[in-house]
């Protein structure tokens, strides 16, 4: 995945390997038994995938959305760096909890690209009742997409992190 994260000119390899990333994400996270080192590249391919959310390719957009929807639902959007301390964590666990120091800007920066794609929406509707008929489906899909990924990953988040994105 970080190779075709690198590669701007084919991004339909990038959407299609982050839907093959969405299926295998629960093993990943959860399996430390089977690929100990799967848990340690979600955070920094979470942080990695941010530029998908692109208002000029609505499809790599929905997919971006649904993969960090689909981590976010599995992991807590907790700093906990702190933990790192410990002398009893694996070297996998310890760096998961020095990755987690970068929720914060992750998330500021998550917010900043969405408010680029509402800002970069077409829709401009003066009339209220007329709304919904000027409304295109890709855009009831956009606003759909963004109140979910907004719910689910400020669900998740810890309370000082919270803060920040607020």
């Amino acid at each position: 995945m970080y190779y075709t994260l690198g590669s701007i000119t084919e991004p339909h390899k990038l959407t299609c390997v982050m839907q093959c990333m969405v299926a295998v994400a629960r093993p990943l996270v959860q399996s430390a038994d089977v690929y100990p080192e799967g848990i340690t590249h979600v955070i920094p391919l979470m942080i990695a995938v941010l530029p998908g959310i692109d208002p000029n390719d609505l499809h790599k957009c929905f997919v971006t959305i649904q993969y960090l929807s689909t981590f976010a639902i599995l992991i807590p959007i907790v700093n906990s760096s702190d933990a790192a301390k410990y002398h009893n964590l694996t070297e996998e666990e310890s760096i998961v909890c020095n990755a987690t120091a970068q929720f914060e800007d992750f998330i500021v920066q998550f917010l900043d690209r969405l408010f680029v794609l509402v800002e970069s929406s077409i829709l401009e509707s003066t009339r209220l009742e007329r709304e919904q008929e000027n409304r295109s489906t890709m855009e009831s899909l956009a606003e759909g997409a963004i109140d979910s990924i907004t719910k689910t990953l400020l669900d998740q988040t810890s309370t000082q992190i919270f803060k920040v994105s607020v």
